[in-house]
């Protein structure tokens, strides 16, 4: 599975950044767990209770995949 973009696969990236891929998808998992740490704080700075936070995650990936 190459994430996101399709073009880019995890052997590839592994391959441009002169690292092992599983070393690569350790660093892409890590990467995505603080994001989404990061965005629901962001969120919860906006919003008055835990569920509306889940409510504005769902409605924000929504909007995002088309």
């Amino acid at each position: 599975h190459g994430g996101d973009r399709p073009d880019l696969s995890y052997a590839d990236a592994a391959q441009r950044l002169g690292l092992p891929e599983n070393t690569v998808k350790s660093h892409v998992h890590r990467m995505r767990r603080r994001f989404t740490r990061y965005l629901r704080d962001e969120i919860a700075q906006t919003v008055p209770t835990e569920a509306d936070v889940d409510e504005e995650v769902r409605y924000l990936i929504g909007v995002v995949s088309g």
